[in-house]
């Protein structure tokens, strides 16, 4: 040790001499939070979701797995997803790159200098999302959501083969991430960004650069600073096409968007010479009408002055506010995220001083150009070095002129039986997502060239089912069909998400059943992503429903959802049980399927239940359907009872009883001198069966049949009465009563 003389050589003491350190023993800090590169990120992200994902994990949780057809088993496998948060892996995740508008896909991406990661972002009150000034900045996210969604192509006879491979025949995967605006850090401006600076938290640089600026620097998963190169590229100005706030000089205009129309392939033709050989004009492209407010412009590169200009144009009259049709394709598709209803907008073309620049661009909309813009008389393609600014929305800047936006309904509207629109636009919560069968079939084999992106969407002959619930307040769901050529563009279409559509097509089923149509005019926007807790789904939260009296099922069935009912079993209606094939769904005996024409040499089956009870409640009677697992829980059976009920309908093909009071119709099949059939109808007739039951049912919306004649004796006389038919319910849930 030096005297207190000496001056003391720090550097010389630590890196020349050689000396025995004190501490013997020390621990190596973790490090705070690891900032991968995009292109480690998504095989990170998919080697955590590839368990997860696989179809026997995935089924391991459905209750009704062993009763699954083939064709309803590869259908639930075909779309499923995987949401992983910065806190899933350790060290945290933070993510970091520049936010930039894809004018391929229409869509969000974070970049940085070795791949592009799609994003989807949110206000946390819940408005869309339209913040052009943050195109081209570098952005820090720590909280975030990653969406690993999986397309799989399978042909699995059961469920039994969930695990083997030779069944997947393509698998696709697309990786983006969802977060908050208000969540961001924002690290670096490429330039000057005009009075609508996002809500964003500025980071103070931490690392000083040549020209005095500075950013921070990343941090590999060992604690080391990343490579240099990478952050230094991740800062640098866009190109002068993509920013939004550039100085160019150029002329703009204010507008009003009143309607937008989804991302998809429409038959415009193309700008330039290279078509495709087979001479299409197919290209992907969106639509918007607009209204223009007030005159073009001088644009000195920023917005200044636009929010009050936006509020004095919207108290001219309506002549002078014409409506145009806004055509953006090609570069222009980069907008698209970013373009709302209601919103009010900036155009601006530069390089140019050229007032008249946008009655030049605007074209007659003919024969020749395909529109349902009714009230638009003119069309203007946007041209690629034009772009965007969001100004304002039209509630916030003129409260009295709302009407002016679209107009939104709820859901409890819609489903009105007096309801007479057609196009309709609300928002609601997804509380279920499933497959069907395509409304419109099997599209042609020339439209299965139109898909955007590779691995990017479902098979052809699927359609989307999207229930639909009010964001707040008990009421009944509204079913969405989406078909798969849309899904491209669809990005977190997840349960649990609060989803805004736009000009949905309204349909009443031949079972009066109203439901919604996604079409080639509509538009959808996510508002909000799913929680961190997944969402209840429709079938498992019984004590979630509202609970009624039967007798209120009947009176209000326009409005009903799903429901709760504390009722008595009075008596089992019917009951089948039947071994079927996985494949055509026909009945196998002595091992073999049953059907004929055209033969089905299929000899893997799964077992079928159903039955229909009646119920009561001091109020008023229903029948209620049950299927599956939800006939072993009427019956009270225990799994193990259950395993040996079915085992004896395996060896026979089919049972079936059929209470027979009040002269029920052909029973057909009934033998009442098998064990099997003797023992079911003895349980069905005991109090084991008939007891109080707590049920989660929705209303089956059938036209209902007309009612039936009952005999009553009085007195040695005998009388005929027409009956009213019970309310039919459909069972989501069963449990014990008290």
């Amino acid at each position: 040790m030096p005297t207190r003389k000496q001056a003391r050589d720090i550097h010389r003491e630590i890196l020349a001499e050689s000396h025995h350190c004190p501490l013997e023993q020390y621990q190596t800090l973790e490090p705070p939070c690891q900032i991968p590169s995009f292109s480690l990120l998504f095989p990170m992200v998919e080697e955590r979701c590839l368990e997860s994902l696989s179809p026997s994990q995935q089924m391991s949780h459905a209750p009704d797995v062993q009763h699954i057809s083939a064709q309803e088993l590869n259908r639930k496998l075909a779309w499923s997803y995987g949401v992983l948060s910065s806190e899933s892996f350790k060290p945290p995740m933070v993510l970091l790159g520049i936010l930039r508008a894809s004018s391929g896909s229409g869509f969000f991406q974070l970049r940085d200098s070795t791949k592009a990661l799609p994003c989807t972002i949110f206000h946390r009150d819940g408005r869309p999302f339209a913040d052009t000034s943050l195109i081209g900045c570098l952005l820090q996210i720590e909280t975030f959501q990653l969406v690993m969604e999986q397309f799989l192509q399978s042909d699995f006879p059961s469920w039994q083969e969930l695990k083997s491979p030779k069944h997947v025949k393509e698998k696709k995967t697309r990786l983006y991430v969802q977060f908050y605006v208000e969540d961001v850090k924002l690290l670096h401006s490429p330039g000057k960004r005009g009075p609508e600076t996002p809500k964003v938290h500025e980071e103070p640089s931490s690392v000083p650069k040549d020209n005095g600026g500075s950013v921070a620097e990343p941090r590999s998963p060992d604690g080391n600073l990343a490579n240099t190169e990478r952050a230094k590229t991740a800062v640098n100005p866009p190109e002068p096409s993509e920013d939004v706030d550039g100085e160019a000089r150029g002329v703009s205009r204010l507008f009003l968007v009143t309607q937008k129309e989804g991302l998809m392939r429409r038959n415009y033709p193309r700008a330039s010479e290279g078509e495709g050989k087979d001479g299409q004009g197919l290209q992907l492209c969106f639509q918007a009408t607009v209204c223009w407010m007030g005159k073009p412009e001088p644009c000195r590169g920023e917005a200044e002055g636009q929010k009050g200009l936006g509020a004095s144009v919207l108290g001219m009259p309506s002549e002078t506010r014409p409506e145009v049709l806004l055509l953006f394709l090609g570069k222009a598709l980069r907008w698209f995220p970013v373009l709302h209803p209601g919103g009010l907008y900036q155009l601006i073309i530069p390089q140019g001083l050229d007032l008249e620049a946008f009655d030049k661009l605007c074209l007659p909309v003919g024969p020749g150009n395909p529109s349902n813009m009714k009230n638009c008389s003119l069309f203007l393609p946007v041209p690629d070095t034009g772009y965007l600014h969001h100004v304002n929305w039209v509630s916030q800047v003129a409260p009295e002129t709302s009407e002016m936006g679209p107009k939104l309904f709820s859901i409890a509207e819609i489903l009105n039986p007096s309801f007479t629109g057609t196009l309709v636009s609300f928002s609601g919560v997804i509380a279920e997502r499933t497959l069907r069968e395509s409304l419109v079939g099997k599209k042609p084999t020339a439209s299965r060239s139109d898909k955007p992106q590779k691995g990017n969407s479902l098979p052809w002959d699927y359609t989307v089912k999207l229930s639909v619930l009010p964001v707040c307040g008990p009421s009944a769901g509204l079913d969405v069909y989406v078909e798969a050529t849309f899904l491209p563009y669809l990005w977190g279409v997840l349960p649990g998400a609060r989803i805004l559509f736009h000009n949905l097509q309204r349909r009443i089923s031949r079972f009066r059943n109203v439901y919604c149509t996604y079409t080639a005019s509509s538009c959808m926007t996510v508002l909000s992503p799913p929680p961190p807790t997944s969402p209840p789904r429709p079938a498992d939260g019984a004590p979630l429903l509202p609970a009624v009296y039967l007798s209120h099922v009947q009176l209000q069935s326009p409005s009903l959802g799903q429901v709760q009912v504390a009722c008595h079993v009075t008596c089992v209606l019917t009951l089948s049980l039947s071994w079927t094939c996985s494949l055509c769904g026909s009945i196998i005996k002595e091992g073999r399927c049953s059907q004929q024409n055209p033969p089905c040499s299929s000899c893997t089956g799964v077992i079928k239940a159903n039955s229909r009870i009646l119920v009561e409640d001091g109020t008023g009677e229903a029948v209620v359907s049950c299927r599956n697992q939800q006939v072993r829980e009427v019956l009270a059976l225990s799994p193990k009872e259950w395993d040996v009920v079915q085992a004896r309908v395996r060896s026979r093909g089919f049972v079936s009883i059929r209470h027979n009071e009040g002269g029920g119709g052909p029973g057909g099949t009934e033998d009442p001198g098998d064990l099997l059939t003797w023992y079911l109808r003895s349980l069905c007739r005991s109090p084991v069966v008939l007891r109080s039951l707590v049920l989660g049912a929705r209303l089956d919306r059938k036209p209902p049949e007309r009612g039936w004649m009952r005999r009553f004796v009085s007195n040695e006389v005998e009388f005929q009465s027409q009956m009213r038919n019970q309310p039919k319910l459909m069972c989501l849930s069963i449990r014990e009563g008290t």
